[in-house]
């Protein structure tokens, strides 16, 4: 690959986690209150957001080497500080002054909800912590099968494959366990599964720009038309979110020879962007509350606060190098390079 190929690729990369990230703090942008706005595009955003960072989490797994350079337990040791000391470090610090504000007291808080909120990631005080603990057991099974069969068998195609195919009989699997993310890890390993595999199997053509144009377009269309349709049928609902990943690839490629400067830092920090976006987000939901707004001023809000937080954090916490400590970094999502 020629240093303007690997460029673009890395271009590319950096433009679905920047499309993902900004999904999620607008989908995040609304009331509490569900009847209140219209829900349907936030559902829209919601069949494919998630489902691009899986797929991307896949694809970069299977192009990384850590995994073979470090060996899996130094590896794996890694990914648990990166993504489980943010998890249960902010749950901790947050659990008792949440609960106070949402509930008003603690008296309902038994010992079944406090371990609910570490182990049952989609109850945790702060609803999008379910991604963290998930994508670490993702890490940890793929990786086992990584290390311990993949890496050794002949026909790797064969066997990225077949993973695949069983990521998505999980995927269609109904089940309703909470302990362990166990619902969200069927849901979504399939994702993690089809990013591995594009890597390993299938080698992506790119369109020329006005195929790229007319075919992101139509993707859309067909997706849209689904999602209105069919969005409770759960093949077709499948189908719709990898309609709509391939969209996010094409935009991707449409920009990748340009230089965002802000795409570019959010990327660096995409990881600062997913943690703390939400909780301020929460902050801005409640005020707006207060007062009663109107859902569309909850949505320029709280978006405009979701972006911006991190940035301050990340700002303030560059300038105070006295403070920076790897266990800060884990803390505030920053990568620690060894």
């Amino acid at each position: 690959m020629t240093n303007e190929s690997s460029r673009k690729k890395i271009n590319e990369i950096g433009l679905l986690y920047t499309l993902g990230v900004l999904l999620t703090i607008l989908g995040h942008s609304h009331p509490n209150d569900w009847s209140t706005f219209p829900s349907q595009p936030i559902d829209f955003i919601y069949s494919f957001h998630m489902p691009l960072f899986f797929c991307i989490s896949g694809y970069l797994f299977a192009k990384s080497r850590s995994l073979e350079k470090n060996g899996f337990l130094k590896w794996i040791g890694d990914k648990s500080k990166r993504l489980l000391i943010p998890y249960f470090v902010i749950s901790a610090i947050s659990f008792i002054p949440k609960t106070l504000i949402e509930k008003g007291s603690l008296t309902s808080i038994g010992l079944n909800e406090l371990l609910q909120c570490f182990f049952a990631p989609r109850n945790n005080i702060w609803g999008h912590f379910w991604f963290l603990p998930v994508i670490f057991i993702l890490y940890l099974v793929f990786g086992l099968w990584k290390s311990f069969f993949y890496n050794s068998v002949k026909y790797k195609k064969s066997a990225a494959v077949g993973m695949l195919a069983v990521t998505l009989v999980l995927h269609f699997m109904k089940t309703d366990i909470e302990w362990l993310g166990i619902s969200d890890l069927c849901k979504f390993a399939v994702y993690f599964a089809i990013g591995f595999s594009v890597c390993e199997v299938i080698k992506v053509k790119k369109l020329r720009k006005a195929g790229l144009i007319a075919s992101t377009l139509v993707l859309v269309f067909v997706s849209v038309i689904l999602f209105l349709k069919f969005r409770h049928n759960a093949p077709v609902m499948f189908i719709e979110s990898l309609l709509m990943l391939v969209v996010c690839l094409f935009l991707s490629q449409l920009l990748a020879e340009k230089n965002f400067k802000y795409v570019n830092f959010l990327n660096e920090n995409v990881f600062t962007f997913y943690i703390w976006s939400w909780p301020f987000q929460a902050v801005a939901e409640k005020v707006l509350t207060i007062f009663s707004a109107e859902w569309y001023v909850y949505t320029i809000v709280m978006f405009f606060i979701g972006a911006a937080a991190p940035c301050l954090i990340i700002l303030a916490y560059k300038k105070l190098k006295f403070i920076n400590r790897n266990f800060i970094n884990y803390l505030l999502g920053f990568r620690v390079v060894k």
